[in-house]
């Protein structure tokens, strides 16, 4: 079924808005969110074009993008025959599908938002959200999330995760957020295996500032992480914990003396983020920053998360338990620089360090590295190429050294996209 997603996303595409909206109709003819006076919440702080005004009420748009790229994976030993098995290329297509509506009642707006993705997986619906006035319902991005790379090629062929999200926002200025949202915990699994029966939402608290100068956002997460049992003999003393303290002392009364490791942990995780215009280098030009920390919560780092900046997957051989307990940090610059109306550039540079807890694992460090050159000749049409690097930094001799090489692994991808 996927396949007629994408052609679907193909003839939208390639289809004027004069032959969806209809002969003589305005496609920027719904009205833009009223200025808020802080009585009423609005659907977002910008106005948002492409919206038409249906006969019956709310504002209808829609919008889809097909996208075509060829890459090769090359690692910095190349020369070496025995490596040789790891190189490969890839040919792969993906559309997407996004419909959404907004409507201004009384007491706030309402807007939903449903996207579909199509790619080599089959169909996927990667979005579906309701917002109504400060309450925000569905699965969409996390609150916790601040800078997506969707400048950056290599998004367009791997899935988005994304988790189911309810959330409240309140306006402390006109310029001051406040979000609080509860947060589906699985998307931020960073390991297959391992895990258990999740009782708990993650909680995420999201504070943006917006200036002329600059969007700063500071963000916390907490979670609670369940294990699978692990089952031995008679294990050590102070080696398992009974989930309900959640303290890692040791045993406690009622405790199955057969249960080794422990059953469960909280996390946290914390990020500072900003996004700088520079209109003096040229229109549309930015900087961003973004730093993250967490302890026993490495996927708020982005680790397993293909479409984040990270970009580093957990190897197979760690479970739930060895792979969570641990701590890390994470730092991003990313800069977008308009060589003119037709040509831009995107770069970035990502660093993390994660050490774990137990101390026959090695510590992992990460960087990742990518710049491309974009050509977008008419509207809504990029042809692209980028390079990108990712390298993994392990201790020789360390444990796991087999399932973490010190190696470098670079991409050569080109890519079109069109969008409507």
């Amino acid at each position: 079924m996927g396949r007629y997603v994408y052609w679907l996303a193909l003839a939208c595409a390639l289809a004027s808005p004069a032959a969806v909206a209809g002969d003589g109709a305005r496609y920027l003819s719904c009205p833009a969110p009223a200025v808020d006076d802080g009585s009423r919440y609005t659907v977002s702080d910008e106005e948002e074009p492409g919206f038409l005004q249906l006969p019956f009420g709310p504002c209808l748009r829609l919008g889809a993008t097909v996208s075509a790229s060829a890459g090769s994976l090359f690692y910095n030993d190349i020369f070496d025959r025995e490596a040789d098995r790891s190189n490969g290329s890839t040919v792969a297509s993906s559309g997407s599908l996004d419909v959404s509506t907004r409507q201004r009642l009384d007491a706030f707006d309402l807007s939903t938002n449903v996207t579909f993705e199509s790619s080599g997986s089959g169909l996927l619906l990667s979005r579906a959200t309701i917002n109504a006035g400060p309450f925000a319902v569905g699965r969409r991005s996390s609150f916790f999330d601040y800078w997506e790379p969707t400048n950056f090629l290599y998004t367009d062929l791997v899935p988005s995760k994304y988790p189911v999200v309810a959330a409240y926002t309140v306006r402390l200025a006109p310029n001051v957020r406040l979000s609080v949202s509860a947060e589906s915990p699985r998307t931020r699994f960073v390991v297959v295996d391992g895990y258990g029966s999740q009782s708990l939402p993650d909680v995420v608290a999201r504070l943006r500032i917006k200036t002329a100068f600059a969007t700063i956002q500071a963000s916390a997460a907490w979670r609670r992480v369940r294990f699978a049992p692990t089952w031995t003999g008679m294990p050590a003393a102070g080696d398992f914990d009974d989930d309900e303290d959640g303290d890692g002392d040791g045993p406690s009364p009622g405790a199955s003396p057969a249960v080794a490791g422990r059953l469960a942990a909280t996390g946290w995780a914390l990020q500072l983020a900003a996004t700088i215009p520079l209109p003096v280098l040229g229109s549309g030009d930015e900087l961003v920053f973004e730093a993250d920390y967490a302890r026993n919560a490495p996927g708020y780092l982005g680790v397993s998360n293909p479409d984040d900046a990270v970009g580093y997957t957990m190897p197979s051989s760690f479970t739930a338990r060895q792979a969570e307990l641990s701590r890390g940090a994470s730092a991003s610059v990313m800069l977008t620089h308009h060589w003119s109306t037709q040509w831009r550039s995107s770069a970035f540079v990502t660093y993390m360090t994660l050490r774990f807890d137990q101390p026959r694992l090695p510590q992992l460090r990460v960087v990742r590295s990518a710049v491309n050159l974009v050509w977008s000749p008419i509207q809504d049409l990029d042809v692209g190429i980028e390079t990108n690097r990712i390298q993994a930094l392990v201790p020789r001799g360390s444990a796991f050294q087999e399932d973490l090489p010190s190696r470098d692994q670079w991409t050569f991808q080109g890519s079109v996209k069109r969008s409507f």
